[in-house]
């Protein structure tokens, strides 16, 4: 088992916005590195399952819901 002080190091809890809530920061968190993963040039399959998507319409909502555009339209741009 990992301890917690790796976990918050990974989650990099240190960038806390202040009124934050600990969903909302792993939330930002995963938005932020889909959005490192699909500028790497993986696809949105691949960058779902990385991040523990079971599915990639799944991803592709939350994505939408987060950034107002899909993870296709993120790509094109």
């Amino acid at each position: 088992m990992r301890e917690i002080g790796s976990v918050a190091d990974d989650l990099d809890v240190g960038g806390i916005v202040e009124g934050e809530s600990a969903t909302s920061h792993i939330r930002r968190f995963i938005m932020q590195r889909a959005q490192s993963l699909l500028i790497s040039g993986a696809s949105i399959t691949e960058t779902a399952e990385q991040l523990g998507f079971n599915y990639p319409q799944h991803f592709t909502r939350q994505f939408k819901n987060h950034y107002g555009i899909t993870p296709s339209e993120f790509i094109r741009k």
